[in-house]
């Protein structure tokens, strides 16, 4: 071998592995491939997560930019061939070599051109292709060309499939981070109510300290938008926020979750996992609807708001953690003391700043400014020209009860912009009067039932498609001829 090309080989070598991004390190070693042979041109192929295809995922030379949005079917073309079989391949003459992928080259109107094919391969199996171009068949690749080719793509697989196993780690942890993150803020709570702005500023300065805080009110009322608000003003607002529903998870699952629980805890624990509390280490803890907690982890949880520990499902070591707890519920807690479902001693931790929002009904100079919020939303997401309500519709809105408070609302709202033909939103998009009758317990007809879930059904799949009926039938894996009859017997106005 060459003593300059080995050289360079190796110092080429060092500098793709000192690469961590995955982009980077495919550049590397393809620019690196190509001067090490005096290439014109050449690509990188990688075996996508199905195993069927191979896709270009860098590529260098006059069409590397074209050539970047093909997909190859594995055994189709020199590289597919290459990629199967897991073996280098020496092409004198592309145009000349039947598996010569025909599609790309007229596209691409490459002609009488050399290649260099060399399989990309980690502990034995093939993840990929690294192909070396000479612009003329008159120049070809020499014997001792294709061997250092071979040790250089033994190692850049190496660096490239490290450099893959780097990204997805990063993707997971944005995505996990992402996960534990709170988006709202106080500049998110819209209201004009004097209690709710008083909510505000007392949150504002419970947020400066570690005071554990209870938030009270109904369903719907925007307790966890509160509790996120008062975490993003926080000396904790770079911590996580984690959000756990006490009611909504069983019972023999939730202190798994809470608390997390070691190997061989229970059948099925292959392996320790962290539980929600211990996640939310220097950040906030949201438990939502508390009044839900069992008993018997109203103990164990009493415990870590007294000491700061708690202990893993099968565990004996004391873990100390150093986080703030927020709580919510829809309950009277001392009605739950009194039925004994709720410990005293706990509530009395809880409910160091109690924070109660009113529902909705209370606050009735809300509903306007909350109901052109919703509607500048959905108009923007469904892009539609809608200016308004209309003197009865917003009458309607203020003399509704709202049950399900600024939640309904906004349902409310994105219905009737689905509906809405006009620039106003009208008294007939509101459907309120429907509502109404669905928020009570009287029992109707079968057929009656049937009708309001089908309405309902199909508004939902337009608000979800913003009123593209092609993409609701697919959706609702229905015939859109059969969708535009049900529109009409349902009478939901097209939009």
């Amino acid at each position: 071998m060459d003593q300059e090309k080995f050289k360079k080989l190796f110092e080429t070598l060092a500098l793709v592995n000192s690469e961590t991004g995955f982009a980077e390190v495919l550049d590397r070693v393809l620019t690196s491939a190509s001067e090490i042979v005096s290439a014109e041109a050449g690509a990188i192929l990688l075996i996508d997560d199905s195993g069927k295809n191979l896709k270009f995922v860098s590529a260098t030379g006059p069409g590397a930019k074209e050539v970047k949005k093909y997909t190859l079917p594995l055994g189709k073309g020199i590289a597919g061939w290459v990629a199967k079989n897991g073996e280098t391949v020496v092409v004198p003459d592309t145009s000349k070599d039947p598996r010569f992928y025909k599609k790309i080259a007229d596209e691409l109107e490459e002609q009488h051109e050399s290649m260099a094919a060399i399989p990309l391969k980690v502990k034995g199996r093939t993840v990929g292709v690294l192909e070396v171009i000479h612009s003329s068949a008159e120049i070809q690749f020499s014997r001792e060309d294709v061997e250092i080719l071979e040790v250089f793509a033994n190692q850049a697989a190496l660096a490239i499939d490290k450099a893959r196993l780097y990204e997805r780690i990063f993707e997971q942890n944005r995505n996990l981070k992402s996960a534990l993150s709170a988006r709202y803020s106080f500049k998110d709570i819209q209201s004009q109510d004097p209690v709710v702005e008083q909510i505000i500023e007392t949150g504002r300065m419970v947020a400066k300290t570690n005071s554990t805080v209870l938030i009270l009110g109904e369903s719907g009322t925007g307790k966890e938008l509160l509790a996120q608000a008062i975490h993003n003003e926080s000396p904790r607002a770079s911590g996580p926020f984690l959000a756990i529903n006490c009611g909504a998870i069983p019972e023999t699952l939730l202190e798994a979750e809470l608390f997390g629980y070691e190997k061989g805890a229970f059948t099925g624990a292959a392996g320790r996992k962290l539980g929600k509390v211990e996640l939310a280490d220097g950040g906030t803890l949201f438990l939502d609807e508390v009044a839900e907690l069992p008993m018997s982890l109203q103990v164990k949880f009493l415990r870590v708001l007294q000491e700061r520990v708690l202990e893993r499902l099968g565990g004996a070591e004391p873990i100390e953690v150093n986080v703030r707890v927020i709580a919510a519920t829809n309950k009277r807690l001392d009605e739950e003391i009194r039925e004994k479902r709720f410990r005293e001693d706990l509530y009395y931790r809880l409910n160091v700043v109690p924070l109660q929002i009113p529902p909705l009904r209370a606050r009735k100079t809300d509903i306007p400014v909350l109901a052109d919020f919703f509607l500048k939303i959905y108009t923007r997401q469904m892009q539609k020209k809608i200016h308004g309500f209309s003197e009865r519709a917003s009458k309607l809105l203020q003399d509704y009860s709202w049950p399900g408070n600024i939640r309904e609302l906004q349902n409310a709202i994105e219905r009737a912009v689905v509906l809405c033909t006009t620039d106003k939103i009208e008294f007939k998009h509101l459907s309120l009067t429907q509502m109404k009758e669905l928020s009570d317990d009287r029992i109707v007809s079968f057929k009656e039932a049937q009708h309001r879930f089908k309405r309902d059904y199909i508004i939902k799949s337009l608000a979800q498609t913003g009123g593209n009926q092609t993409a609701a039938a697919k959706i609702l894996e229905i015939q859109r001829t059969y969708l535009s009859r049900l529109l009409k017997e349902l009478n939901i106005p097209a939009s």
